[in-house]
């Protein structure tokens, strides 16, 4: 099976200071009904998380498994959009053996981001992973990239990587990557 590598900017501040807490507490419970709450008082922001749409009144009809990490894909929403997707896609495998070989510090995290939630469960909707990085790191981890594309002695793996690095940067954002 593929595995796609989609990258959003992100409103990490935003997650950070209001959802991530109702989420981290869901994970570790298991009970979903501040995540729903959280979802019903920001339908006006909370999309469909696979078409972008405006969720319908009957949503939750649509859950398969209604655990944390499915309503916790649903609420994330509220801090990007799906059209501004632009991840690595099939490459990201290329991209992080490049970075690893070329970018100083942790290829994975580069490339990813880190996982959030409790060790024992993190959030995952996908099952496939689920990574989130800060504003402030994007702007870290481009200028590690940009520091090694500056050198013109690079893969051109890298340009992919400061492509994705530079849309969350201009925009002020953090990035969520999931697969």
């Amino acid at each position: 099976m593929s595995m796609d590598h989609k990258a959003y900017p992100f409103d990490h501040e935003g997650f950070s200071a209001e959802l991530a807490p109702i989420l981290r507490r869901a994970l570790e419970t298991g009970d979903v009904a501040p995540l729903v709450a959280f979802i019903e008082a920001h339908r006006d922001v909370v999309t469909d998380p696979y078409e972008g749409r405006p969720l319908p009144p009957d949503w939750q009809d649509r859950l398969k498994v209604r655990d944390a990490h499915e309503y916790g894909d649903y609420a994330l929403t509220a801090y990007y959009r799906i059209r501004d997707e632009r991840g690595l896609a099939d490459v990201w495998q290329f991209v992080l053996e490049d970075v690893g070989n070329e970018v100083p510090g942790n290829a994975e995290e580069l490339v990813l981001g880190t996982p959030f939630g409790p060790a024992r469960n993190p959030f995952d909707p996908g099952k496939m992973g689920s990574f989130f990085r800060s504003a402030e790191r994007a702007r870290e981890d481009l200028a590690a990239v940009d520091a090694v594309i500056a050198t013109r002695r690079y893969s051109t793996t890298l340009e992919d990587l400061a492509r994705m690095l530079r849309r969350a940067v201009d925009a002020g954002r953090g990035l969520y990557v999931t697969f």
